[in-house]
Formats: structure tokens, sequence, C-alpha cells
């Protein structure tokens, strides 16, 4: 919520606007923690950061369906400042920046279902960097160490500055319902629980 009301870096648009109750269910993992619920634990780790616009949109989503699920908390790791990053020198892909430890036994941890990364240069050629990337938002659903589902975004067809409309707001509803699901005794949809 330390975003509501300000812009993004260099623009005019403003952050969507996030609210969350006093006891909200997200619980800050460190990025150890993290790594050992992937392999061990049951429950929903979300991935993301306070400036990224879909993970904006994604969290009050995300709140609602866990509780309409009966889940009580959702682990969080802001992956912001952990990621490595790249940048493009003569016509390749270089690390700019590594990732921590953590970052990349989160990849490991994770690999089959992350995409491979590019990067765009300022003419919008693509470089393949030759790694994966954990990209925000993410959540990992997970029963005892395993993945049972996943999920990368809020919805194909959002775009990054353009609130939800109502069909969206539907489909990632029942996207997070239906994952959330394979974690709970209850099942819901769009509709009722």
């Amino acid at each position: 919520e330390a975003f509501n009301g300000k812009t993004y870096d260099n623009t005019e648009i403003e952050y969507f606007e996030v609210k969350l109750s006093n006891k909200n269910i997200f619980k800050y993992v460190s990025e150890k923690e993290a790594v050992k619920f992937l392999s061990e634990g049951t429950g929903i780790i979300y991935f993301g950061f306070p400036q990224c616009p879909w993970c904006r949109t994604l969290i009050p989503y995300l709140e609602e369906a866990a509780k309409l699920n009966g889940i009580s908390e959702v682990k969080y790791l802001n992956i912001l400042d952990i990621r490595d990053s790249y940048k493009v020198d003569n016509k390749k892909a270089v690390i700019d920046k590594k990732g921590s430890d953590s970052y990349y036994d989160l990849l490991d941890a994770l690999d089959e279902y992350l995409e491979k990364y590019y990067i765009t240069d300022d003419n919008g050629k693509k470089y393949d960097t030759g790694v994966k990337r954990l990209y925000a938002p993410t959540i990992a659903v997970v029963k005892d160490g395993k993945i049972v589902a996943f999920h990368e975004g809020t919805v194909d067809t959002q775009e990054k500055f353009v609130p939800l409309t109502d069909s969206e707001k539907k489909e990632l509803k029942n996207i997070l319902n239906e994952k959330i699901s394979l974690i709970s005794n209850t099942v819901c949809t769009d509709t009722a629980c």
C-alpha cells in the first residue's frame, strides 16, 4: 500500500490502488525459507514486488481466493532485488548483475515451470540470456513439497497499466480458485463455494 497515490518512475501513470486488511494473509519469508517451502511445504507462495503493476492487480484476488478456499496464510517473497539482470552488449545478452545464491536455488526448484529469459534492445531486437526467469507475479501451490499448480501473471489479456475488465476479473478468480482448490477441501467457482 506504500505506493498507493504515487506514480511509476518517470511517468504520470499512477500505481493501481491496493487495499489489504490489517490482518491480511501474506507472510513475508526469506529467500532460504522460500526454497525450503518449495521442497517441504504445503500451501501457497507468491513471488512479486510492490511496484509491479501485475502484482498490484493480483494481490486482492489472490487474498480473496485463498480465504474462500480456507487458506489462512500465503507466503510472500519480494523478488525485485534478488534476481539477476542482463543488458545487451556488443549484440549479445550479458549479465549486468548477478542474482543471489538463493535466487538460483529458486530457479532450480521451479525450473520445469519457468520460461527462457529474453531481453530486448532499444530497436526491439530480442536476445536470449541463456537462463530462465522468475517473473512477477508468480504463485506456486505446493503440497507436501511438490508443486501441484503454478501461475504466472494475471490473465493473458491484461495490459500493463490497464485495470482488469469484469470478464478478466472473473477469469482471474476462476484461475486462482482452481489452482488453490488443489490443496483445499473447499471447491469454489466464480459464483459460489
